[in-house]
């Protein structure tokens, strides 16, 4: 159930993706070798998958379909048509992490000094994997 309140920032977050595809809600499937289309969120369990496809174009068409089906008007398409709402890949800064956190403050360079890491995205990995570990049934 949601409400109305909540409902704005669901619509800005549909506005943005960050994707290798290129495409909002569009993977591609390495064990396959097909690419898919996929709508709502893994978390809740509340998601939709759309068929494999041999190519990109008919993935994103089945994306563009599932999401008028489940946004209606407010649905941000990739290949929108007139008068409907267009979604937009996220620019990736170079002084940023992937969730945004500033590198100068919390970046650091790994031992081999390949590659910056982020201190707060190691962090919260590293909960998370506590958490999956205490969750986990103890095999004795």
């Amino acid at each position: 159930m949601t409400s109305d309140i909540s409902k704005p920032r669901q619509i800005g977050a549909l506005r943005r993706h960050r994707n290798s595809t290129g495409f909002r809600g569009v993977h591609y499937d390495k064990r396959k070798a097909r690419f898919r289309a996929e709508i709502g969120n893994r978390k809740s369990g509340n998601i939709k998958r759309g068929p494999c496809r041999a190519t990109l174009l008919e993935a994103v068409q089945d994306y563009d379909a599932m999401a008028r089906d489940r946004y209606g008007a407010d649905a941000h398409l990739n290949l929108p048509g007139e008068g409907e709402l267009r979604s937009v890949p996220i620019e990736r800064d170079p002084g940023r992490c992937e969730y945004g956190h500033d590198l100068a403050y919390y970046g650091y360079v790994d031992p081999g000094g390949t590659q910056v890491n982020c201190r707060q995205c190691n962090a919260w990995s590293v909960k998370r994997y506590k958490q999956r570990r205490a969750m986990a049934p103890q095999n004795k």
